[in-house]
């Protein structure tokens, strides 16, 4: 839990500043009320509501009103938005790059309006027009990657009518007063919500920060929905290494029907196969008979870990089970890959069969002898992937006359594999962050020392011996940056990597964040 809380406190404090991460830090270890939260964090008010602000415009917050307000952190999706790079490549590689650049923007704002978002992308790119940002608003809405913002203004935890902005810093939130059209300086006091009342306190000299809108809807990242998307890739690459590509591209499709069909996440959805031809035909162009795409999906219902599944001619996708399999395919080869195959059947064989003594494992897992088994044992218990219990065999209750009855779980052993991805990343960002401190001086000069070009018969035909040793520095000074970059490389990739294997484990846990 230690390492959890460290790589929330991280990522909150890369994406979103200084001010924002003492908030959150409080948060993260008990709930607060506002006038707590900030005798707790040592800021002025106004800081601490902006902070509040932002945290609850990216849902990191929820409030509890029974009395007063009462903020909790919510620590999961902290987690999940640290995904944003396999979640814009997921993006881009559905809908195109305009689609992409519009979920990024909506991924910094949080919770935000249409309007909003447009304004922000002509600001990056003013040949952008309005009907190519509607398409793919549009495109991102029937993906179901964005969805709604219920937004009730007697609810307190609403936003209400507020337009916000992107916050990097909650220093950043600077937008000016103005009444829409017709409206009334009255008419504008009674839209304020109880949120707002008690992020801003009433103070009159807040207001001026702020402009209200009469109209318009909010909208949100749906991180549920990016999740199966990633389960949906997964999947795909195991059948197709299972399997061939055409039975890979008919699991593809059955997914994305099944998304489609089932609105989201709503409700799980059935289909017959020519409805996945006729989708295999339109949007993947792949042209399959009737009678080879049935021969597929049974392949996939009998044969694909009864993922698929099959009932009157009509075809779906049991989700908790891919989720379920996936996850245990990721345990397996880290155990493996760690501790070895005997460890992999002995966690297999304590997961199935509970509470088996040390004579029955070595039986059970085929494990070369006693000995071994309970040193392989002790290690699964100090890397708490197995457990045991034991019973006492006399009065006295001696170790040595006491039976130890070994046992193991799928979900112990995610919990483990998910506390291990915690305590890589977060190793991998502190090594980034020692290396770019120890070399800052290096990293200043970067896009000098890339641009030479100097080598080393350069340098050797070069008279003038002072501007020889500059040039002999300037040499060596850019092989110590480009080994550093690489070493930056190599680490982006590896925390990418852990990064999409948590993901996947998050999903096992079936996190409700809708």
């Amino acid at each position: 839990m230690e390492r959890r809380r460290e790589l929330i406190e991280a990522l909150v404090k890369d994406e979103f500043g200084a001010v924002v991460h003492k908030v959150a830090r409080v948060l993260l270890l008990y709930p607060c009320t506002l006038y707590t939260l900030t005798a707790k964090c040592g800021l002025h008010i106004k800081d601490v509501r902006r902070a509040v602000l932002v945290l609850l415009q990216h849902k990191l917050v929820t409030v509890h009103t029974k009395r007063r307000p009462m903020y909790t952190f919510n620590d999961e999706m902290a987690l999940l938005r640290g995904g944003l790079a396999h979640y814009s490549m997921k993006v881009k590689s559905m809908l195109g790059n305009m689609a992409e650049q519009m979920f990024r923007l909506f991924f910094m704002h949080g919770i935000s309006r249409l309007s909003h978002i447009m304004e922000a992308m002509r600001l990056n790119d003013k040949t952008i027009t309005s009907a190519s940002m509607v398409e793919a608003f549009k495109a991102l809405m029937d993906a179901h990657i964005l969805q709604r913002t219920l937004t009730n203004p007697s609810n307190a935890n609403s936003f209400g009518q507020i337009q916000f902005t992107i916050p990097h810093e909650c220093l950043s939130l600077q937008l000016k007063n103005s009444p829409a059209e017709g409206e009334d300086e009255m008419e504008l006091a009674r839209k304020k919500s109880k949120l707002v009342d008690e992020i801003f306190g009433g103070d009159e000299e807040e207001e001026t920060l702020f402009e209200y809108k009469d109209t318009g809807l909010y909208f949100e990242v749906c991180f549920p929905m990016l999740l199966r998307l990633l389960l949906v890739d997964d999947l795909v690459l195991v059948c197709a290494r299972m399997f061939d590509d055409n039975t890979a591209n008919v699991l593809k499709c059955v997914c994305m029907l099944d998304i489609n069909f089932g609105h989201g996440l709503q409700r799980n959805a059935q289909f017959s196969s020519f409805t996945v031809q006729n989708k295999l035909e339109d949007s993947m162009k792949i042209k399959l008979t009737n009678k080879q795409i049935n021969e597929h999906l049974l392949l996939l219902a009998v044969e694909f870990l009864n993922i698929v599944t099959t009932s009157d001619n009509k075809f779906g996708v049991d989700w908790k089970r891919a989720s379920e399999i996936l996850a245990k395919m990721q345990a397996e080869k880290y155990v493996q890959q760690r501790f070895g195959n005997k460890s992999v059947r002995l966690i297999r064989l304590l997961c199935e069969k509970k509470l088996l003594d040390q004579d029955e494992v070595v039986h059970s897992a085929k494990v070369e002898n006693f000995a071994g088994t309970r040193l392989l044992l002790n290690e699964l218990l100090q890397q708490g992937f197995v457990t045991y219990q034991d019973v006492p065999m006399s009065a006295d209750r001696a170790p040595s006359r006491c039976l130890y009855l070994w046992s193991s779980s799928q979900k112990l052993v995610i919990r483990r594999l998910l506390e291990h991805s915690y305590l890589t990343t977060l190793n991998m960002r502190l090594r980034q962050v020692h290396e770019e401190e120890e070399h800052k001086l290096l990293l200043s000069r970067k896009h000098v020392l890339l641009k030479a070009n100097y080598t080393e018969e350069d340098i050797e035909s070069q008279e003038d011996a002072l501007i020889a040793t500059h040039m002999k520095r300037t040499f060596n000074d850019k092989k110590k940056l480009e080994k550093l970059l690489t070493t930056f490389n190599k680490l982006e990739i590896s925390a990418l990597m852990v990064y999409r294997q948590m993901l996947t484990l998050k999903y096992t846990e079936q996190i409700k964040l809708m």
